[in-house]
């Protein structure tokens, strides 16, 4: 069973998701309390075909299944968040992330990510600090406490500037013209202008 579901999962990898999609369906009817693979057809169902109601029956599974399952508390958040408009049952499941995985600076970044994408940057800065507290190396929750800051206190502070741009995978995912713009600023404390558009841009995840 576990070859059937690393197959799926590497056809998802490949964005072959028709091809995974049976053999995920397959793998619940055999295996009905495997919560990945529960879990990764919510995904698909969500992500590629547009079925939001049928993921969230297939998390309800995962977690029935594996009430610890990060990534399908992860993604239930998510879910509720984007297609539901209800933070407020959310955040029950982030806070779930966060008793049972409080280590885990991606999955946390991830839900910080989450509200910032509904501009809701209040509740998303205190997960980008929780993510930095347990990972000070990972550029995204940098990048995501700094629009937190720019948007809730006004300004960037220095220190996240000079940790940001100073992270090895920063590179990755953010423009040279992004990097000189903080750069410009990293002498002090400073207010960014509303018209600063460069700070819009999606936010990266992963």
């Amino acid at each position: 069973m576990q070859d059937k579901l690393r197959h799926a999962l590497e056809l998802c990898n490949k964005n072959k998701f028709d091809e995974a999609l049976p053999i995920l369906e397959e793998i619940t009817k055999e295996d009905p309390m495997n919560s990945e693979a529960w879990r990764t057809l919510a995904q698909v169902h969500w992500f590629y075909k547009h079925e939001p109601d049928k993921a969230y029956d297939e998390l309800i599974e995962a977690l029935r299944c594996a009430p610890k399952n990060i990534w399908a508390l992860v993604l239930m958040g998510n879910l509720l968040t984007k297609e539901k408009n209800d933070v407020e049952h959310a955040k029950q499941y982030y806070d779930k992330v966060l008793e049972y995985h409080p280590d885990n600076a991606i999955a946390i970044n991830n839900i910080g990510a989450t509200y910032m994408e509904s501009k809701d940057y209040e509740s998303a800065l205190p997960y980008m600090e929780k993510a930095l507290s347990i990972d000070d190396s990972y550029a995204n929750s940098y990048y995501g406490l700094a629009l937190c800051s720019q948007s809730v206190r006004h300004f960037v502070s220095t220190q996240s500037v000079r940790h940001f741009v100073s992270t090895q995978s920063v590179r990755h995912f953010v423009s040279t013209n992004f990097i000189l713009c903080f750069l410009f600023f990293s002498s002090k404390e400073c207010v960014f202008p509303n018209n600063l558009l460069i700070l819009q841009r999606p936010y990266p995840r992963l």
